[in-house]
């Protein structure tokens, strides 16, 4: 059992006894179901975000209900091996981003994390949506007044691997070209002709800290963080190539484009 799930279904039950309400009546207050209540006081299911917002109208409690639905999504969804990687990411100045099989996370659109997420046939369907949040969520990063500086190279099979279908790609092309407008985000794709690079040895980022060096992230099924000297310097310098192997970032963009309206005129 989650700690943090016990607390806030404590919280929730002590909140509801305390205003004198039953599940049933609050459930009416939240426009949800008397058994979602109960399914939430009793740790059987997560609460989601309209939720949250609901009790804490309810309850007049400014957004503690909602804060600790985040904490939860924080400290529960993300692997646990990847927790320390997400706080490096956070307190980065600059991410160096290459991704051969699947778009970079930051960069994800809602309905392709959900295609990718439904490929674990073990996770429920509140698990998908508490993922999808989270990880909606660590791209919140790129939206803050000083964001990192994030430089995203792609290859362009990613972008033509049907994840979920013609319509979520197209969504998903749309997605880069748009974040690709931030004045601190470039994404340039590594075009098909490039033959063999040194990339398709697996993806990695490299986060620049503002006076406390780098470190390497190796993604793969279970990644891990490098801080050794050696490593980061020929991770870099197989960033240096794959640069040079990619498109320029007009360029990249109009590749984006044609390959968005192809996943359509594919479909049609």
């Amino acid at each position: 059992m989650s700690p943090l799930l016990q607390y806030f279904a404590d919280e929730l039950r002590i909140a509801r006894e305390s205003a004198g309400m039953t599940q049933e009546q609050l459930a009416t207050c939240a426009y949800v179901s008397k058994s979602t209540i109960a399914m939430v006081e009793t740790c059987q299911r997560p609460p989601k975000k309209d939720l949250t917002t609901a009790l804490d109208s309810t309850f007049d409690t400014e957004g503690r209900f909602e804060r600790m639905r985040e904490a939860l999504l924080k400290a529960e969804v993300a692997p646990e091996w990847f927790l320390p990687w997400r706080d490096r990411e956070r307190e980065a100045t600059a991410l160096r981003s290459y991704h051969s099989g699947l778009v970079e996370g930051l960069l994800q659109a809602p309905d392709y994390i959900r295609a990718v997420l439904r490929a674990d046939a073990s996770l429920t369907d509140d698990d998908v949506d508490q993922r999808v949040a989270a990880r909606l969520e660590r791209q919140s990063i790129l939206a803050v007044e000083n964001p990192p500086m994030l430089i995203a190279v792609v290859d362009e099979a990613t972008l033509r691997r049907p994840v979920g279908g013609p319509q979520v790609m197209h969504a998903q092309c749309r997605y880069l070209l748009e974040a690709s407008q931030r004045p601190r985000t470039l994404i340039q794709v590594i075009p098909l002709s490039a033959g063999m690079h040194p990339g398709l040895d697996g993806p990695f980022v490299i986060a620049s800290f503002d006076g406390a060096g780098e470190a390497v992230y190796l993604d793969g099924q279970r990644g891990f963080i490098v801080d050794r000297p050696e490593v980061i310097s020929a991770v870099k310098a197989s960033w240096e190539t794959l640069r040079a192997e990619a498109l320029s970032q007009r360029q990249s963009a109009d590749l984006i484009a044609e390959v968005a309206e192809s996943w359509i005129s594919n479909d049609s």
